[in-house]
Formats: structure tokens, sequence, C-alpha cells
């Protein structure tokens, strides 16, 4: 799937397919949330996903999908990606 397509898609569908196929990299907690990180495999490259849970037990929603690594700086010293 391409990163256009899945931003398109309605906000419960965009979780659900996460969920099901994402690669599960990181959490960070933020502001009475916590938001976990996930990797899509896309046509010739991927995209990453952030899925917000709000405390103690919220329902996933899609908070930022995005293919730069500099978005990625909450996260560097916590997870190692694969060279490509």
């Amino acid at each position: 799937m391409k990163l256009a397509i899945f931003q398109k898609l309605r906000p419960a569908a965009q979780a659900s397919i996460v969920l099901a196929i994402g690669t599960y990299l990181h959490y960070r907690l933020e502001a009475g949330r916590t938001v976990h990180l996930y990797y899509l495999a896309g046509e010739g490259k991927g995209f990453f996903i952030e899925v917000a849970h709000k405390l103690p037990h919220g329902s996933p929603v899609v908070v930022n999908s995005f293919e730069q690594f500099d978005l990625l700086a909450d996260y560097v010293t916590a997870i190692s990606l694969p060279a490509s």
C-alpha cells in the first residue's frame, strides 16, 4: 500500500490495517496517551504510522503517517531500523 492511499482511508480503517499487518517498532508516552510506532511495507518503500491510545484503555487512533526518517526523532534511541 502506498502512503497517499493509506492517508485517504477513514481513521478506523487506517487503525485496522496498521494493527493487522503493521510491524510494531516502539512506543512513547505523550500527554496522557501512549503513541505506538508501526512500519507498513509498501510498494517500493514503506512508511511509518503513529497510533495513539488514550490512557488507560482508549481506542486506537492513527495520529500521523509519514515516510521521512527525521520524524522518527522521538524514537531513535530505542529502535534499530534495517538498512535499505
